[in-house]
C-alpha cells in the first residue's frame, strides 16, 4: 500500500502516521472556511481594504510586456506541466493573477517545502522579540531533557538547522513509510529521533536536505514563545500581512510541523514573497528585520555549483532565490526585477529549476527596465484572451455511455483496500454530461456527494473535511470507467480505471506527481 510523503499530503486524503491535521487561526470568532480539520475553524479575519486587497494594474503600467505574458499563457495552456495557479507581482502590483480550473482563487495550497521558509521567518521574528538570543546556540539546549554523548551532536546549532548542515544521515524517499520525517513525527519525543541519527559529517560542512531540521526549528519557535510555533507565525506574521485563512498540521505531540504542511491561497503565498522583496517591510512597518531578511536570502552553503542555500530558502544564479516545495510549489523572488512569481502546480520531479525555461524565456524578459510601457491594445487582448481561455475550458462532447452504466448505477460497492481514503462509493449515471458519486471516505468516514464532469470538465464539491474536491471521468470502453481526482488544497492527482466485472470491480490507481501505481478490489455490497 502506498505510504504518502509527508511532502504529498497536508489535509490528507489519507493522513499520516504522526500527523494530525489542525486549522490554526484565532484572530476572529467568525468561522467562514468550510474546512473542518477536527479541532477548531479557520476563521477569517476582518482586516482594512487596504491590507486585504492588491493593487493590480495592466502589465505596461509596470514596465511588463503583456504580449510576452500572454505568449507564456499559450505554453501554460497547451502544455502538461500542470500548472494550478501563475501570480506575478512587479513594483509591489499584481499584473497576472491565472488559475488553471478546477484550481480557484479563494482556495488554500499545499505549500509543502515552502513551508520551510515560513519557519524561517518565524525564526527570524523570535530573534526580533528577544525570544531566541542568537542562531548559534547549540539546538539541544532547547530540549534539557536530552542527553547526548557525541559531540558533534551537541555542536548542532540553530543556524546548522537552517541551512541543512547539521550533518547528520538522513533520508527521505518519497514513498516509503521508512523515510525519517515519517519516524520523527510519528514519535512521542521528535528531538530524541532527531538526534538519535548518525553524524556523517561535522556540522557546518555539508548540505543534506533535512526536513527533521526545519522541524525542530519550529519546536524551538513554539517553546521560546510560549506556545504552537503557529499561533506565533499568525499573530507576527500572518496578521501583519493580512493573511486570513490557512491550515497548517501538527505532529503527533501537537507541535507545529517546520518542514511542510501549510496551506495558503496563492495570493497570500505573493504577500508573504512581496514581505521579503520589500526586505521585511510592510505597510510602512518593519514586520523581519531587513538584516534577517539580507542573511536568510544569501548563500551560506552550497548545494551544486549553480545554487547555494541560505536560512530555508535557494539561493539562485543571477540574484534570484526562491522557497521551493514538492510537486513545484514556488516562490520566486527577482529583486534585479523588482518581482515576485508564484506557481502552484502538480508537477513530478519538481526542482529549484522547474520554472527556468519559463523565466529565462518570458517572464524575466516581460519585465523592461523602465517603470512604465506605452499602452499595447494588441497585446492586452491577447493576454485577456488567454486569461479567459483558460478560466473557461471548452466543454467536449461526452463520450457514449455504456448499457453497463445503467446496470452499476445507484449500485453501492465496497473498496476492499482502503485505497487513498475510499470505503463505499456509488455511482449515478442519470445525464448524458455529468454523474454523481456518493463517497464514504478517510479517516472521519465523511459521507461526500460530488459530481462528476463527462464532459471534460471537473466539477467542483466542497467537502466539510478536506476541501474542495474535483471529479470528472470517461468511459474507456464498454467495461472500464476512468476517474480523475482532484483535491484543490492538493498538488497530487489520482487517475483510476474501474473495470467493472459482474459483482466486482478491479480499480488501479495512478498518483501523477509521485508517479506510482496501486491496484485494489472492490466488491458490490448486499443491501
Amino acid at each position: 500500500m502506498l505510504i504518502p510523503s509527508l511532502f504529498s499530503l497536508a489535509i490528507c486524503p489519507l493522513e499520516p502516521p504522526g500527523v494530525k491535521a489542525a486549522a490554526v487561526s484565532s484572530l476572529s470568532v467568525e468561522p467562514t472556511l468550510s474546512i473542518n480539520t477536527g479541532q477548531k475553524p479557520v476563521p477569517t479575519l476582518h482586516l482594512e481594504e487596504e491590507i486585504q486587497s492588491w493593487p493590480t494594474s495592466s502589465p505596461e503600467e509596470q514596465g511588463m510586456d503583456s504580449a510576452r505574458l500572454a505568449s507564456l499563457l499559450k505554453v501554460l495552456r497547451n502544455d502538461e506541466r500542470n500548472i494550478h495557479s501563475l501570480l506575478i507581482a512587479r513594483h509591489g502590483v499584481l499584473v497576472l493573477e491565472v488559475y488553471f480550473p478546477p484550481f480557484q482563487h479563494e482556495a488554500l495550497h499545499n505549500l509543502y517545502s515552502c513551508t520551510k521558509s515560513v519557519t524561517s521567518a518565524a525564526v527570524g521574528l523570535a530573534l526580533r522579540d528577544n525570544l531566541l538570543e542568537t542562531i548559534n546556540t547549540p539546538a539541544s539546549e532547547y530540549f534539557p531533557d536530552l542527553s547526548l554523548d557525541d559531540e558533534n551532536k551537541r555542536a548542532i546549532t540553530l543556524r546548522h538547522l537552517l541551512t541543512m548542515s547539521s550533518g547528520l544521515e538522513w533520508s527521505e524517499p518519497l514513498r516509503s513509510g521508512l523515510s525519517d520525517i515519517w519516524s520523527l513525527t510519528d514519535n512521542d519525543s521528535p528531538e530524541e529521533y532527531f538526534f538519535s541519527r548518525p553524524q556523517a559529517a561535522t556540522p557546518g560542512n555539508v548540505f543534506n536536505y533535512n526536513t527533521g531540521g526545519s522541524h525542530l526549528l519550529s519546536m524551538i519557535v513554539g517553546r521560546s514563545s510560549g506556545g504552537l510555533a503557529a499561533d506565533y507565525v499568525e499573530r507576527e506574521l500572518f496578521a501583519p500581512l493580512g493573511i486570513s485563512s490557512y491550515v497548517w498540521l501538527k505532529d503527533t505531540p501537537g507541535n507545529t510541523l517546520g518542514g511542510t504542511g501549510l496551506a495558503l491561497s496563492s495570493v497570500d503565498l505573493l504577500r508573504f514573497g512581496q514581505l521579503y522583496l520589500q526586505n521585511g517591510a510592510w505597510n510602512g512597518r518593519q514586520i523581519l528585520p531587513e538584516e534577517w531578511v539580507r542573511e536568510s536570502t544569501r548563500a551560506h552553503i552550497r548545494v551544486d555549483e549553480k545554487v547555494g542555500y541560505g536560512y530555508q530558502w535557494w539561493v539562485r544564479p543571477n540574484g534570484l532565490y526562491n522557497a521551493l516545495g514538492w510537486g513545484g510549489q514556488e516562490i520566486i523572488i527577482a529583486p534585479a526585477q523588482d518581482m515576485v512569481i508564484v506557481f502552484t502546480a502538480g508537477i513530478r520531479d519538481a526542482a529549484w529549476n522547474t520554472y527556468d525555461d519559463l523565466l529565462q524565456k518570458y517572464i524575466l524578459p516581460a519585465a523592461r527596465p523602465s517603470s512604465a510601457l506605452p499602452p499595447d491594445p494588441a497585446g492586452s487582448t491577447a493576454l485577456a484572451e488567454e486569461i479567459y481561455t483558460i478560466a473557461n475550458p471548452r466543454a467536449q462532447t461526452p463520450g457514449e455511455i455504456p448499457l453497463l452504466a445503467r446496470e452499476i448505477s445507484g449500485k453501492t460497492y465496497v473498496d476492499l483496500n482502503g485505497t487513498h481514503g475510499w470505503s463505499t462509493f456509488t455511482f449515478h449515471f442519470e445525464k448524458p454530461d455529468e454523474a454523481s458519486l456518493d463517497l464514504m471516505y478517510g479517516l472521519k468516514s465523511e459521507d461526500i456527494s460530488a459530481s462528476i464532469g463527462l464532459n471534460g470538465l471537473y466539477r467542483v464539491t466542497d467537502t466539510q473535511n478536506y476541501g474542495p474536491l474535483a471529479f470528472r471521468g470517461y468511459w474507456k470502453d464498454a467495461d472500464t470507467f476512468v476517474l480523475e481526482q482532484q483535491f484543490l488544497m492538493e498538488a497530487e492527482r489520482i487517475v483510476m480505471e474501474m473495470t467493472f466485472n459482474g459483482r466486482e470491480i478491479k480499480r488501479t490507481s495512478h498518483w501523477t506527481v509521485e508517479d506510482y501505481s496501486e491496484e485494489s478490489d472492490a466488491v458490490l455490497l448486499n443491501r
